[in-house]
């Protein structure tokens, strides 16, 4: 059960940097390490997380073990299996789906805003970031190349200069990463998003609304295709 990672590449998230983490309080710490370990994958959909295991991989007693496990029920990343205990939460693909259909949505409308509101400064920041992905791509290291695709996304949400929106964007980037790292590998898809969002930077630098909103669109469609397809294939496999 691979918890800690030192020197994992995985897209960083808001837990707390290295240099803080001995600081925290036990409870704090364990929260912030499992949480990380779930949306980076090293704890897979549908592990078992026995307390006791734990706390030995992790060096603390049951207490923080079991309250950390408490915080990541109320946010929906671990829950309890009648037979096996708990688990870190599967992925149902229903549910998947209405997130693609509603980001969609949203990312549509951060790219429209983004085309009127974008500064000089920010779109650099996209080139490099769409250029940080090119070069992932280039040597097939796909965490790197996830970790430049979340910061592309966030940071167009935050060019749309709209408080209610960058909140909404915010509070997806979970299940973001947690579908990132349960992502099947595919050069072809990953070869393809890659080319989606250079069209995206395309319009967003043309300042042209329309287009902007439209490939966002089409990004996030071929996301959800791609989910459905491989969904698909997966069941088929099993049966």
């Amino acid at each position: 059960m691979p918890v800690s990672s030192r020197n994992s590449s995985s897209p960083k998230s808001s837990t707390p940097h290295a240099d803080d983490r001995d600081r925290l309080p036990a409870s704090e710490r364990i929260y912030n390490e499992l949480k990380e370990a779930i949306l980076a994958g090293r704890l897979r959909p549908g592990s078992r997380l026995v307390e006791l295991s734990l706390a030995s991989e992790l060096g603390v007693s049951r207490t923080p073990i079991r309250e950390a496990l408490r915080r990541l029920s109320v946010e929906g990343l671990v829950t309890i299996d009648p037979l096996r205990g708990m688990i870190v939460r599967t992925i149902d693909p229903h549910k998947v789906e209405d997130f693609y259909t509603t980001r969609e949505v949203l990312d549509g409308l951060a790219s429209r805003l983004a085309a009127k509101r974008i500064s000089d400064d920010q779109l650099v920041r996209l080139r490099t970031l769409v250029e940080a992905m090119e070069g992932a791509f280039s040597r097939s290291d796909r965490a790197a190349m996830v970790q430049a695709n979340m910061r592309f996304h966030d940071a167009v949400f935050r060019a749309a200069a709209n408080d209610w929106l960058a909140s909404l964007g915010r509070s997806m980037m979970d299940f973001v990463r947690l579908l990132s790292a349960a992502a099947y590998e595919d050069p072809a898809r990953d070869a393809e998003v890659v080319e989606e969002h250079r069209q995206i930077l395309a319009a967003l630098e043309a300042r042209d609304p329309d287009a902007a909103e439209a490939a966002s669109r089409e990004h996030m469609v071929q996301a959800r295709l791609k989910f459905v397809r491989a969904s698909a294939l997966a069941e088929t496999a099993t049966t």
